[in-house]
């Protein structure tokens, strides 16, 4: 209308997170409307399990140890609000999730353009389902686009954080400055209590790396720690300007939900 987006009654020019947001919030709703008993974690949960997969040809698609098809352009795919209405019915709600963190690797190990794997040690649970992994990065560098973090769980499945930006790209903030990266990409794997490591390669062996850590959302059976706070953004977590390829899940901003969920919706 006059006073909206545009004059007419429809729009085919608004995209990105902005449209995203209030489409997968109106979907999280008619689940919860079905399923009101729900916390935020089985919506994420049951969106990422009925989204559809987009573009299937791009080469960025993979599938982790759970058998979940992942993007980190396109998350879990395109949201699918009958899949996801009809799934609610029946859908079990998950038990309570902890968290649960690796020691602190610190140091001063330099970067290259060779591939540098770094264990991250001493995690004390193993996890019967993975919801959310964190990872925590302080790498010392003049330019944040030469470094390319990429995190691999103890089944070997691999995930990009991070890709290289050329210097013609202004970046916001140029050098690399501490980052909480989180990625679902990992969703419905097991984790075994070690196992983890943080793949770093650096265009212009110009850096160095600091400090390193990852902490696990999910589910434990085994678990003699406090159960953590429901997941929810982490402090610190960031969706950046270039370097940070913060993944695009199925879900958008459900800020009312108290958690962070990205997606490009796709028509």
């Amino acid at each position: 209308g006059a006073s909206g987006y545009t004059s007419a009654n429809a729009t085919t020019a608004f995209g990105g997170t902005s449209a995203a947001t209030p489409l997968v919030a109106g979907v999280a709703a008619l689940v919860l409307s079905v399923r009101p008993d729900l916390s935020d974690r089985d919506v994420r949960a049951l969106l990422h399990a009925t989204a559809r997969v987009t573009h299937a040809d791009d080469p960025d698609w993979l599938t982790n140890a759970a058998g979940a098809r992942f993007s980190p352009w396109y998350g879990f795919g395109v949201v699918d609000a009958a899949a996801a209405v009809a799934h609610a019915a029946n859908w079990t709600v998950l038990p309570r999730a902890i968290v649960a963190c690796s020691d602190e690797w610190a140091g001063a190990l330099p970067l290259g353009a060779a591939a540098v794997h770094v264990p991250l040690l001493g995690m004390t649970v193993a996890f019967d389902r993975v919801e959310v992994v964190v990872v925590d990065v302080d790498v010392v560098h003049p330019w944040r686009g030469d470094v390319v973090l990429t995190l691999v769980s103890p089944s070997g499945t691999a995930i990009p954080l991070t890709r290289a930006v050329p210097t013609s790209v202004p970046l916001r903030d140029a050098a690399f400055v501490p980052h909480a990266f989180m990625t679902p990409g990992f969703a419905r794997e097991t984790s075994r209590r070690d196992g983890w490591g943080l793949r770093l390669v650096d265009g212009t062996a110009r850096g160095y790396l600091r400090r390193a850590r990852v902490c696990v959302h999910g589910v434990s059976s085994n678990a003699t720690v406090d159960p953590g706070p429901v997941i929810a953004a982490p402090v610190g977590a960031t969706t950046d300007d270039g370097t940070t390829v913060v993944l695009w899940t199925v879900g958008a901003v459900l800020v009312f939900m108290g958690v962070c969920l990205h997606v490009i919706v796709s028509s």
